[in-house]
């Protein structure tokens, strides 16, 4: 994400962040960091904990520039009930099942933070033109369908134009 919010800002394009995403990327930090110290086998808590303190602190500043938006609901129901159509469609539900496989999680739907976010993005759709970029799956996979349903245009991350991971 911050690879991303670095690139809008080299590129002066607008971006904004909601208090859902702001708040699963934070706590994520934490995941992130405890499984690259566990695979590199460093225990040193006190050192986790800092790292995890200036990384947020990272994050959050880049977090400045975004375009404000507020608080906004999330139209959750509507996500929920898309996906859950998705299951009884054949083709739709061989996909739900290996993204279930794949990230072994007990539900054939994605999380209910993933459709919180979704529906986030489709309320926001209602006054704005809104690009849903992003690096996951459970909407990757389903791109054509989302925009269909929710008109909602999903980009991938790495196929933004000129987009280098390590801006």
């Amino acid at each position: 994400m911050a690879s991303f919010i670095g690139y809008c800002k080299q590129k002066r394009i607008r971006y904004a962040v909601t208090k859902t995403v702001e708040d699963e990327a934070t706590k994520n930090l934490a995941t992130v960091i405890n499984r690259y110290f566990d695979r590199t086998g460093i225990k040193a808590p006190a050192v986790r904990y800092q790292v995890y303190i200036k990384c947020r602190r990272r994050f959050l500043n880049l977090l400045k520039h975004r375009t404000k938006i507020g608080e906004i609901s999330s139209d959750f129901n509507l996500v929920k009930t898309m996906y859950m159509n998705f299951a009884k469609n054949p083709k739709l539900r061989e996909k739900l099942l290996r993204k279930k496989r794949r990230k072994k999680r007990k539900s054939l739907l994605p999380s209910e933070i993933d459709m919180k976010i979704l529906g986030e993005a489709y309320v926001l759709t209602r006054d704005n033109q809104v690009i849903f970029v992003t690096d996951d799956g459970d909407y990757l996979n389903f791109n054509d369908e989302i925009e269909k349903k929710l008109k909602l245009k999903i980009v991938a991350l790495l196929d933004l134009p000129h987009f280098d991971e390590s801006v």
